[in-house]
């Protein structure tokens, strides 16, 4: 085996997972996001101790955003 087919296995070995790492930390963001917003959503209904009709209607979409995802 000489040095240049090495060198592309080892290539071809180190891309494939860090190709997949760097999409699946892409995934772990979005969900994150998802969360904060979602808390910001109860936090804001929260604020005024009453949650109306609209704040309710965010909350759960938002929740469903995030199962969906």
């Amino acid at each position: 085996m000489d040095i240049q087919t090495l060198h592309i296995a080892v290539t071809a070995v180190v891309t494939v997972p860090a190709f997949l790492l760097g999409n699946r930390w892409q995934q772990a963001k979005t969900q994150l996001s998802e969360i904060r917003q979602l808390v910001d959503a109860v936090d804001d209904a929260l604020y005024d101790d009453e949650v109306s009709e609209d704040e309710f209607r965010t909350i759960f979409q938002r929740l469903m955003d995030l199962v969906q995802s």
